[in-house]
């Protein structure tokens, strides 16, 4: 049996990819703008434009970790 190193153990912790959560934030910040397009509410179109911005901010955490 063989211990694991550091790097082993952080490779298998069971967090998703740094690639899976930047797909995923990218993919609601599209999908919160179509949302404020649609929506006539003025209220509601303001707050699903800050949740896409939110969520592009997310991406770029993630981008940073490429």
């Amino acid at each position: 049996m063989k211990e694991l190193n550091i790097n082993e153990i952080k490779a298998v912790n069971g967090a998703i990819s740094n690639n899976a959560a930047w797909g995923a934030s990218i993919g609601a910040a599209v999908a919160f703008v179509g949302f404020a397009v649609a929506v006539s509410n003025p209220i509601g179109a303001g707050i699903f434009a800050a949740a896409s911005i939110v969520s592009s901010s997310t991406s770029f955490f993630y981008a940073d970790a490429f």
